[in-house]
């Protein structure tokens, strides 16, 4: 009986050692979920190819309507939990997990900080001008993205929909309204570039 019972501490020993060795190897306890802190955006560009597109950065000055697109990107604080179990958790050390979030989007709102169109004066909601390519690459309408109840796992792209009554340059202000653990509500103001409408 006691040579059983050392056979089972040995074994318990070595899968210990094991595991230790397995965290410090891969860099112990990676992050598993995240909360959003901040939003950040740029001006991008859409570039045909082929029968598809894509966006770029924005580098030039101007852009067409039809090709002008914002990023918006999630600036998130990563956290781990601790180890429930030392022995177990350590062994499964180097399997890596995406980390995950329960923080989502409630609502985007765009504002224009410039006169859009006769009737959308600065400082109007132009939400309705702008759809989302989402996380899947699909542009739904801002009211059909929410309806998603969307997590926020990675960069939203707002794409303009609607030209403006003439060409010019056009700034706008994003207020985003979310469920989140750190951040209820951000603003971001993109930089001003001329939109043209030709």
């Amino acid at each position: 009986m006691k040579r059983q019972f050392y056979f089972f501490i040995r074994i318990y020993l070595f899968f210990l050692i094991i595991g230790t060795v397995s965290c410090i190897t891969c860099g112990g306890n990676s992050p598993n979920y995240y909360n959003v802190e901040s939003f950040s955006s740029s001006l991008l560009k859409k570039v045909y190819i082929d029968d598809t597109f894509l966006f770029e950065d924005l580098e030039d000055d101007e852009v067409n309507y039809n090709e002008y697109g914002v990023l918006i990107s999630p600036l998130n604080e990563y956290y781990s939990t601790a180890n429930k179990s030392f022995l177990v958790n350590s062994m499964y050390a180097c399997d890596e997990v995406p980390p995950t979030t329960t923080d989502k989007y409630l609502d985007v709102n765009v504002f224009t900080n410039n006169a859009f169109d006769e009737d959308h004066l600065e400082g109007s909601d132009v939400s309705d001008f702008f759809k989302i390519l989402n996380f899947d690459n699909n542009l739904l309408t801002i009211d059909d993205f929410m309806q998603l109840s969307p997590l926020i796992e990675g960069s939203l792209i707002l794409v303009l929909d609607e030209k403006p009554s003439a060409s010019g340059d056009f700034s706008f202000t994003i207020h985003i309204t979310l469920d989140g653990k750190i951040l209820n509500e951000f603003e971001l103001i993109t930089n001003s570039v001329k939109i043209n409408i030709d």
